[in-house]
């Protein structure tokens, strides 16, 4: 007599850390500021850059662990938003997780579009990340890090992070991943 065992094996999906999350205690809080700009350095009039929403990340009854609050003026001028890193657990989030969550804040089933060629809109073969942090002055232009793997960079309290993409760049007609079907603009 043969006997057979079958072991039916389950798999918990992986906690998902960039969800809009309940009312819970927040264990993990950092500010810092972002400015996405869009073609090559210019006068200060001359500027070309992707607004970040006010109110990115609060829910109706639930808050995603990135939020951005009413957009003020920073010490670097209009262009940088303060962005809010409040989250219920001590988890390393990391920029893409900052454009994952504003993107399903939109209610739309994607992130905002960052990879190393391009972010929301905007395609281009040249894109920098620069980080400016800690004691420097803050008016300064000049960055101490430029950060290559930009996706998995984690922000810390008092960060400025520029994130450049370059002419030549090429405008999509979608700002998410994936497919755009139904989307209608922000």
């Amino acid at each position: 007599m043969v006997v057979v065992a079958a072991l039916a094996f389950t798999s918990v999906p992986a906690f998902d850390y960039e969800q809009c999350f309940q009312s819970q205690s927040v264990v993990r809080h950092v500010d810092f500021q972002m400015f996405i700009q869009v073609g090559e350095r210019a006068g200060q009039l001359n500027i070309s850059f992707i607004r970040i929403p006010e109110f990115v990340g609060w829910g109706q009854s639930c808050k995603w662990p990135f939020v951005t609050k009413a957009n003020t003026p920073d010490e670097r001028g209009d262009y940088y938003t303060k962005v809010h890193n409040e989250a219920p657990y001590n988890y390393p989030y990391t920029v893409a997780g900052f454009f994952e969550s504003w993107g399903e804040w939109k209610k739309y089933p994607s992130g905002i579009y960052f990879e190393d060629d391009g972010v929301s809109f905007y395609r281009s073969q040249r894109m920098e990340f620069l980080l400016h942090r800690g004691w420097a002055d803050p008016h300064n232009d000049s960055y101490e890090t430029t950060v290559s793997i930009a996706r998995s960079f984690v922000p810390m309290p008092g960060d400025y992070i520029h994130i450049i993409v370059h002419t030549p760049y090429t405008e999509v007609a979608c700002p998410y991943y994936g497919s755009c079907d139904g989307y209608e603009g922000t």
